[in-house]
């Protein structure tokens, strides 16, 4: 059995392979959809599309934000309560143990 088989093959050849291809993408109605319904997220990393949070959308509307340290994600996870808030007027309880987001919580209005 042969694992690893060696070509010959020329450099222009090699030109003309697409190496990296853009997958696929969902229709813009799907990744942005309606304003007044969706919380606008950002661009992809790669390819800057911009996406969106469609709650309507969503068959299990969870949200898992997982990064290193100094990554974001204390900003994106207010921008995105500030921004639901907005669309769709929800709240949100936010267990924190370090209470980073007491100050946050005090200047947007909320209940501690």
């Amino acid at each position: 059995m042969t694992l690893v088989r060696f070509q010959n093959i020329m450099s222009n050849e090699i030109a003309k392979r697409a190496f990296i291809s853009r997958p696929p993408e969902p229709p813009a109605s799907i990744l942005i959809g309606d304003p007044q319904k969706t919380v606008y997220i950002g661009t992809t990393k790669m390819f800057h599309v911009p996406f969106a949070w469609t709650y309507a959308n969503l068959t299990n509307p969870h949200i898992a934000i997982v990064g290193i340290t100094g990554s974001g994600k204390s900003y994106f996870i207010k921008t995105f309560l500030i921004r639901a808030y907005y669309v769709w007027g929800t709240s949100a309880v936010i267990i924190d143990w370090a209470a980073e987001y007491k100050p946050w919580v005090k200047q947007s209005g909320g209940t501690i």
